[in-house]
């Protein structure tokens, strides 16, 4: 979810990414704006923003062996 600092209220947040995962294990973002999560079967997803909006879609999905 991304948040306004401005406005804590969760309710008031808007969802830019959803997984469906028990557990996030690691949550990163490098110096060109790509995000990476990997959930708890160590599945890594490569999202980066929209051009026309805010949310981030998903460009790519890896596992440990294929790094």
């Amino acid at each position: 979810m991304e948040g306004n600092p401005r406005d804590p209220y969760v309710e008031n947040h808007e969802i830019i990414l959803s997984i469906k995962a028990e557990k996030c294990l690691a949550l990163t973002v490098d110096k060109k704006g790509n995000f990476y999560f990997m959930d708890q079967d160590f599945i890594s997803y490569k999202a980066s923003r929209n051009d026309n909006n805010r949310q981030l879609q998903i460009i790519s999905d890896f596992t440990m062996n294929e790094i």
